[in-house]
Parts: structure tokens; sequence; C-alpha cells
């Protein structure tokens, strides 16, 4: 794949940027007195064209889902090589997945529609078809065999997140190496650090080292923490003394005090925002992908932060708890 195959498709992405929720938007949406009133401000966002019948706050979702789908149509129209971006997607069939194999595991076939996402390669009900119905199809016949491996595990740990981290694993082993076809640097560091936030998150989360078990349970490979460092690790400066990145360190040392992480949301708040800059190469280019795979999580970040914001106003939180879930909604030189 050449990187000009991408130039018609980066021009039209450029355009798009200027359009990304700003920090300003940002703080009007916190500041709205309730949930009614930060609803209506997405008509003066990019969101606006989505609104459709959409009236009450509760029907926020719905928008997000529309504006994002809408920017999945345009990657795939805008690139030569169908199924080029699918990896992207891939990431709302792991949701699915998650989704759907707990209520698998627990023997509940009930309606979940609403929490399920139509952005992946595959629609809900198709997915739902594979994971109840035993349905092959193509690219996701591995599920088949994997259900019973995770029904196993189930059984026998009890574990959901666990099996959340079986489930990511088994998608970055088809995520990564259909990013790879890429051959872009940023998208190779991007996935890597990814997956080290997620290893580094859960393990931290679960960590007990007065106990036996140090809190390890399982490991997504792929990352640059190896999985001996969470396995031989027997407290928590033995396990950031062994992480071989600086700016990894420095994160969780941040956090630390007397031994313990003092706020596991600051700490993943944190560990997002080093993988949010690995990004930034991407406004230095002007042929290739990057700039594409950029775009797209930056408008995921920004319908992740208009979730936040709506589901504080709507559970009646606090304007200063709010702002501790917000992240940098996109990517400056």
């Amino acid at each position: 794949m050449l990187k000009k195959d991408f130039i018609f498709s980066v021009a039209r992405i450029r355009a798009l940027e200027s359009r990304l929720l700003s920090q300003a938007q940002v703080e009007r949406m916190v500041s709205a007195k309730d949930a009614k009133e930060a609803f209506k401000i997405l008509n003066d966002l990019d969101w606006a064209e989505f609104l459709g019948e959409a009236e009450k706050p509760e029907d926020f979702e719905h928008v997000l889902e529309a504006g994002l789908i809408e920017v999945k149509n345009l990657i795939n129209s805008a690139v030569d090589y169908n199924g080029d971006f699918d990896f992207l997607w891939m990431f709302y069939d792991m949701h699915n997945v998650k989704v759907l194999i707990k209520n698998y595991l627990k023997g509940d076939d009930s309606d979940i529609r609403n929490i399920l996402s139509g952005l992946g390669t595959v629609s809900a009900d198709t997915m739902h078809r594979i994971i109840f119905e035993d349905q092959k199809i193509e690219n996701f016949e591995f599920l088949l065999e994997f259900k019973e491996q995770l029904k196993k595990d189930f059984e026998e740990n009890y574990d959901p997140e666990k099996i959340d981290l079986m489930i990511e694993d088994a998608f970055f082993s088809k995520i990564r190496p259909l990013a790879m076809k890429m051959k872009s640097p940023m998208m190779h560091r991007f996935y890597t650090r990814y997956i080290d936030m997620q290893n580094i998150n859960s393990f931290l989360r679960r960590a007990d080292f007065d106990k036996e078990c140090n809190g390890f349970c399982y490991f997504v490979k792929g990352g640059d923490v190896k999985e001996c460092v969470f396995k031989k690790s027997k407290n928590l400066e033995d396990f950031v003394s062994n992480i071989k990145c600086d700016r990894l360190r420095e994160i969780i040392v941040r956090e630390m005090k007397e031994g313990e992480i003092e706020s596991f949301l600051r700490l993943e708040n944190a560990l997002d925002e080093f993988l949010f800059e690995e990004l930034k190469s991407s406004k230095m280019e002007h042929i290739g992908p990057d700039a594409i795979f950029a775009f797209f999580w930056q408008k995921r970040r920004n319908a992740q932060i208009i979730r936040s914001i709506m589901v504080g106003k709507l559970s009646n939180i606090d304007e200063k708890q709010i702002r501790t879930w917000l992240k940098t909604p996109s990517l400056s030189l």
C-alpha cells in the first residue's frame, strides 16, 4: 500500500479537523446548569446534524452513534481498498462480543441491543447470532470455539475482568496484523501503547502484593511491557522499576503514595493522555493513512467526552467531579 493512495482522503480529513470538539465547547457543556441545557449545546457542535428526532437529553447516545457511523462511512468511502480500516471497526466488534459473551455465560438472552454498537464490521444482530446461535461468519469463525474456552474459564474462576482481557487478546491478534499492513510506525506505537495501558490498568487495579497472588490474571500480548514483568513483581516499586519506558514509569510514580496507587482514575487518565500523544505525529503528515487514523480516534474521544458530560448531568453529578473525567478533546502541535 502506497502513501499516495491516501492523498485525497487526507485533504478531506484536514478540512474536517477544524470541526472537532474544542476545549471552549467542552467547558460550555460542563458549565450548563442541567442535562437539558447541555444537550441543547449539541445544536452548536459538529453533532447537530445527527440530532434528528432526538428531543430528550437521554437520547444523546443515539446522536453520538450516528455521528461516529457517519465518520466510518466517510473513511470507508474515501479509501480505494475495501476493508482498509476494518481494524478500527473491530474495536466495536470487540465491545459487542464482551457484552454478548457475558450474557451467554450467564444464560441470559435478554434484549441488550441498546448497549450494543452499530459501528462494528458486522451488525450487532449478526454478532448476536454468532454468540447465541453458532452462526458461522467469515473472519469470526474463531469465536465459536473461543466462547467455549471462555465458558470453561468463567465456570472455574468466575472472573468477568479476565474474560474481558481474554477477548481483547483474541481480537488484538486479528486487529494488529490488519493495522500493520498500513506500514505506519505511528499506528504500531499506538497499538503497542494501547495494549500496555490495558495490561497496566488491569494489573494495578487487582494488585495485592501482600498475598501469594500479586493480582496478575491474564496478559494481552503485543505491548512493550512483557508478561514476566507482571508475573514476577513482588511489590509496586518492583513492578515500576522493571518498566523500561521512562515516561510510563514517571506516570505511575506520580500516582504512587506509600507503595500504593493513590488515584486509579488519575492514573488511567494520565496513561490515556500518553496514548493520545502518540497520534501527534499525524499532524505533520500530508500523505499516508496516519491522519485518517488519528482523526477517527479524535472523533471517538470527542464522543467519550460528550458521553461523560451527559451521564454526569443526567446523574446530577457536581461540575467539579465531571471535570475529573474529561480528557484533551483534540490534537495540537
